[in-house]
């Protein structure tokens, strides 16, 4: 659970990531509701073959966040964003290399 309107342990929200030709996309859907779905963009991917890069994320509790923050990993290097309690925040960079 990330604490996002209305994520609970019974309705859990729901996260998927894309790597959109080099782009990184995420999407939230609080609570599993669609309705109320948040998309961030995560940034561009440089390098070789861009598109082909894996893209993962997972959640863990980080300094400074009001809920589990949101790690994406992106070829052994890491992005976090910090979670306000309504969302996630992109660090001050969101570019990634290779």
């Amino acid at each position: 659970m990330v604490g996002h309107d209305g994520d609970s342990a019974a309705q859990p929200s729901h996260f998927t990531v894309e790597n959109l030709r080099g782009s990184i996309v995420i999407i939230e859907l609080p609570a599993g509701n669609i309705s109320q779905a948040i998309i961030y963009g995560a940034g561009q991917i440089t390098g070789q073959e861009p598109d082909l890069t894996p893209v993962t994320i997972s959640f863990q509790d980080e300094p400074g966040s009001k809920g589990p923050a949101m790690i994406i990993h992106i070829s052994g290097s890491e992005m976090i964003w910090l979670n306000n309690g309504t969302k996630f925040v992109a660090p001050a960079s969101s570019n990634t290399g290779e």
